[in-house]
């Protein structure tokens, strides 16, 4: 009998460690899911901070249509993990289970592992690999920065080009860092705009404690920091608009900004800290760190550069400076005073002068007008961009004051980031600025080969402009869309809509969702959280006006104006019929008890469509700890007690 008892014990230990190995963010299931619960009328039953994501009461798993290989989470035993395709993600938060849904990602830095040295960063501080254990758990994978200077702090930073005229896009610095128990210097990690009337937001990190001391707040504007725990380490984000003309955007960092945590600058501090998952991106709100180097999409400028020509008879009059022309008959003008190579039959040319004479059709003076087909004007009265005579294939002539634009448009997309590069050679003057979408992505103004970063505010169009006369050659445009390299997993987790619980929406009910979320409550916040149709506004969900808790019937709305935070767990509660034709929305955001807004009208049921969805849209990172639907009105108590 002993051996048998310690057979079982022993089974059922390695069990539970085989669970706890295997179980850290990427539910396993052994024997299958638990026996459904005796509460029948619980029609929905997940429970994720049991690390699981079946519904216990319809004994069917939630499942995930999502390609995308560049997402990581936190497991149990506090390490980043790359999370694999198609699979709903369980992270730790705290050391407390959640499924995580996201909307996409952005880091505008290449290499942000820093596994090469830091390659790609400007430093005064050393930086190395070797040893440097990184958020996954592994050596190397870190980057140990130190401080050597007794009399300055040293930094590390890298950049992007932005408009000196953008002072509302968020502009974010992220960087995980190891924590320890003792140390002899602090870093600082900030947001840093350039190319102007310089302006900066940093915060000193105390990664002992996980506190974070304001440094030259003051200084740019809208600015925000965020501290959390990641596993061995703390996630650290700073956020800021540039409220000056900067040209520029930099992720900034010093390994030993002081030595007492203070906002105090001290520059004889000196020691080594390691960091991992260097991000700059755009918004507001943090995000979850991901590997990878940005993604460089597809090239938009899909003609060619300035390959496409065509030429016809131009019309008596004069020739126009900077236009291209080809001589088709000559008698009497000397076009090489307008700067013709020489006045032969076939030479192309562009004016230099205008004002030569074309006789037309019939005449003895008569020239072709050569176009660009792939470029055209983007405003009355501007210069179109013109082809370059003896080279007539991809390189365009800019002269005057032009505004044009690819031929056909480009898609160009709001709130993307957009790379244009192109060459430029300057006669005289400037070719002025790059929009895209909008926005200007920067200035050319000498011989160079340009690279410049846009951030889109609308949806429409890359546009080439000059705020005077010029006189440039351009060569080898290109236009692609850079940065995204995470994509939203709004609209991808859902159940197989339960029958009962169909059944349930149509008659009468209650559901009860618990979870965080990433940011807090305030206008133009759109987040579904739960829906029983493919839209946005169902069961539950974040308004755009402010952004309010809400259900929508099909007819009616319900809604609460609770103020949840970020990151502080909210309980959410919907009840139909509450009374007699209607329904009601309730919320507990601090721990004090639910509490219900104000009855709307209830047209009787909700649309029902085939499949739940968990955030069919995303603002932000968004929390479910449990949810769950039953048939019957919950007593607040009952509520309370979820």
């Amino acid at each position: 009998m002993k051996r048998i008892l310690s057979f079982t014990y022993s089974l059922l230990i390695s069990v539970l460690i085989t669970s706890l190995a295997f179980g850290g963010g990427i539910p396993i299931h052994f024997f299958g899911p638990p026996m459904p619960p005796t509460d029948t009328s619980r029609v929905l039953n997940i429970d994720f901070s049991r690390n699981q994501t079946t519904d216990l009461a319809s004994r069917t798993a939630l499942t995930q249509t999502y390609a995308g290989l560049n997402r990581t989470y936190v497991d149990a035993f506090g390490n980043l993990q790359t999370a694999p395709a198609n699979t709903p993600i369980i992270e730790y938060v705290n050391g407390k289970p959640y499924l995580r849904i996201e909307p996409a990602g952005m880091n505008l830095l290449f290499n942000p592992r820093f596994t090469t040295n830091g390659a790609g960063f400007t430093a005064t501080a050393t930086m190395a690999n070797a040893g440097a254990i990184g958020a996954d758990g592994v050596a190397g994978k870190g980057l140990l920065v130190t401080d050597n200077s007794a009399i300055f702090w040293q930094d590390m930073y890298r950049s992007i080009s932005k408009s000196a005229s953008d002072s509302t896009t968020y502009f974010r610095s992220t960087v995980w860092v190891r924590k320890v128990t003792t140390t002899t210097c602090y870093p600082a990690l900030g947001v840093y705009f350039g190319g102007g009337t310089d302006k900066s937001a940093f915060f000193v990190i105390n990664h002992i404690a996980g506190t974070l001391t304001a440094r030259d707040v003051n200084d740019a504007a809208n600015i925000g920091s965020r501290i959390t725990p990641s596993g061995a380490g703390w996630q650290v984000d700073v956020w800021a608009t540039d409220n000056g003309t900067n040209t520029s955007a930099h992720w900034y960092f010093a390994p030993a900004f002081n030595a007492d945590a203070s906002a105090t600058e001290a520059g004889a501090a000196q020691g080594s800290v390691t960091i991992d998952y260097g991000k700059l991106s755009t918004g507001a709100i943090p995000s979850s760190l991901f590997d990878g180097a940005p993604a460089i999409g597809n090239e938009l400028v899909t003609n060619g550069s300035f390959a496409a020509v065509d030429e016809v008879e131009a019309v008596a009059g004069v020739t126009v400076k900077g236009n291209c022309y080809k001589i088709l008959e000559r008698t009497d003008i000397d076009y090489t005073a307008d700067g013709a190579p020489n006045n032969n039959v076939g030479t192309y040319f562009n004016s230099t002068v205008g004002g030569a004479t074309i006789d037309g059709a019939g005449g003895n003076d008569r020239l072709n007008n050569v176009t660009l087909t792939n470029w055209m004007i983007a405003g009355a009265g501007t210069a179109a961009p013109q082809a370059v005579a003896g080279s007539l294939t991809g390189k365009a002539l800019i002269k005057g004051n032009p505004l044009f634009q690819p031929s056909p448009a480009l898609s160009i997309t709001a709130g993307k980031v957009y790379r244009v590069t192109l060459d430029a050679t300057r006669t005289a003057g400037i070719i002025g600025v790059v929009y895209v979408g909008g926005r200007s992505a920067g200035a050319v103004t000498a011989t160079s080969s340009a690279v410049l970063y846009g951030i889109s505010t609308t949806t429409g169009n890359l546009i080439f402009s000059s705020s005077g006369d010029c006189d440039f050659v351009i060569d080898n445009v290109s236009v692609k869309e850079h940065g995204t390299v995470r994509i939203s997993e709004a609209n991808t987790v859902t159940l197989a809509m339960p029958a009962a619980v169909a059944a349930a929406l149509a008659d009468t009910g209650t559901l009860v969702w618990k979870g965080m979320f990433g940011y807090a409550r305030a206008a133009g916040v759109v987040t579904n959280i739960v829906a029983a149709t493919a839209a946005t506004d169902s069961l539950l969900y974040t308004t755009t006006a402010a952004g309010n808790l809400s259900s929508y019937d099909g007819t009616n709305i319900a809604a609460s104006t609770a103020a949840y935070t970020a990151l502080t767990s909210t309980k959410l509660a919907l009840q139909w019929p509450s009374s007699a034709n209607k329904f009601k929305i309730g919320a507990d955001v601090a721990g004090g008890g639910i509490a219900y807004a104000a009855e709307a009208n209830f047209d009787g049921a909700f649309t029902v469509g085939p499949n739940l969805i968990f955030c069919f849209t995303v603002h932000g990172p968004t929390y479910f700890e449990k949810v769950g639907i039953y048939n019957k009105l919950l007593s607040d108590a009952q509520v309370n007690a979820f």
